[in-house]
């Protein structure tokens, strides 16, 4: 509060003094750090009658270019799209059911629905609830590209502006801006991956250093070796993950000219074991021709300090469908993953969804969410 007081000068006429204003209003007041909240998922499951288990499970559109509102040429959207994951016992069977009453089973009653990919429209029905921003870098924004539960709050991340938005009631609250590299480059983070660990979120890149050219011109894709480690404050630390990806790679047998793409890491703190899905594997140089059906169906896993490096198919192989997102099932021990497939091919996208366990058993045989676009991220919220 500003304090006055009164003074009578030598005309006898009254004046005010500011006595100050208090200092914990300029410079803010010291605070307690919060403790951590490590609530997952944000939803408590439900105990179904016939004994199935039952989550509550969102997905996060990453529309490209296609992003761009065809009304408002500043607005930027995704769509997140959200339903129910059914678990019965003894894993008798899986099934999502997506709020829009569309569904994916074991093979049986499935509802593929099906968007123009030339639309210009900007709501599609079956994406789920549009979510928009202004944000954007060399006009292209709202590009998310992962969906994290971090410190009881729900993120995504943005692959053009290396924005990590909070999003609160289907809106976006950018909480911290990812530079490129180590952090001293004027474009954002490529962001396609997060994980939770230790109480810190750690966001990584595809890891290809790959030239190209398509519509937006020449580019080269450096830098995509770093990974963020981001206290639940946001402050960040670059991690130079070169090490890591090469050991990958050696593993794979790939070398240059020939890359892999990561999109999807997950680290299980249960079996203390790191767990890669590339998206792509190719042995040849990156062409645009080439790329989109260079998907791979493998699962690398790793011990804590990847001296031992193995892989397994999951599934089987579709050079066109790759995977773009991934979780543990919550009360499996880290056991049980779904995750997401995607396609992308001259910009017509489709997304599939998959459950498997850890040793490669298949408990939701692979299946179509929507065809027409594509979904990144995925999160038990």
């Amino acid at each position: 509060m500003i304090h006055l007081a009164n003074l009578c000068l030598s005309d006898g006429k009254p004046t005010q003094v500011i006595e100050g204003i208090p200092m914990h209003i300029i410079l803010g007041a010291p605070r307690q750090p919060e403790p951590y909240n490590d609530t997952y998922p944000m939803t408590s499951p439900l105990a179904l009658q016939d004994g199935s288990i039952q989550f509550r499970l969102s997905i996060i559109a990453d529309l490209d270019r296609k992003s761009r509102d065809a009304n408002d040429s500043s607005t930027f959207n995704s769509y997140l799209k959200s339903g129910r994951f059914t678990i019965q016992p003894e894993w008798k069977g899986a099934s999502i059911v997506w709020n829009d009453n569309s569904t994916v089973s074991t093979g049986v009653g499935t509802e593929n629905k099906t968007i123009d990919p030339d639309s210009s429209q900007t709501m599609y029905y079956g994406a789920g609830g549009r979510i928009n921003s202004q944000f954007a870098f060399g006009n292209r924004g709202m590009e998310l590209s992962s969906l994290v539960t971090f410190n009881g709050k729900l993120y995504a991340c943005e692959d053009r502006t290396g924005i990590i938005f909070q999003i609160v009631d289907h809106k976006v609250i950018p909480w911290v801006i990812l530079a490129d590299g180590n952090g001293t480059r004027p474009r954002g983070f490529k962001c396609e991956w997060t994980i939770v660990r230790d109480e810190h979120l750690y966001v990584g890149s595809h890891s290809a250093d790959i030239k190209h050219i398509h519509r937006d011109g020449p580019s080269v894709e450096a830098g995509q070796r770093w990974v963020k480690k981001i206290s639940k404050e946001g402050l960040v630390e670059h991690l130079d993950w070169e090490p890591v990806y090469l050991a990958l790679e050696q593993h794979l047998g790939v070398k240059p000219p020939g890359y892999v793409m990561h999109e999807t890491v997950l680290w299980s703190d249960i079996q203390k074991t790191w767990y890669f899905m590339p998206r792509q594997i190719s042995h040849e140089n990156y062409t645009e021709e080439r790329h989109p059906y260079t998907c791979s169906n493998l699962m690398i896993y790793a011990n804590e300090n990847f001296t031992d490096i193995r892989s397994m198919p999951i599934g089987e192989h579709n050079p066109i469908y790759g995977f773009s997102a991934a979780r543990f099932v919550p009360g499996t021990d880290d056991t049980v993953i779904i995750a997401l497939r995607i396609m992308e091919i001259d910009e017509i996208f489709s997304t599939r969804i998959i459950v498997f366990s850890i040793t490669g058993t298949i408990h939701l045989v692979e299946e179509e969410v929507l065809n027409g676009l594509k979904y990144e991220g995925l999160e038990f919220t």
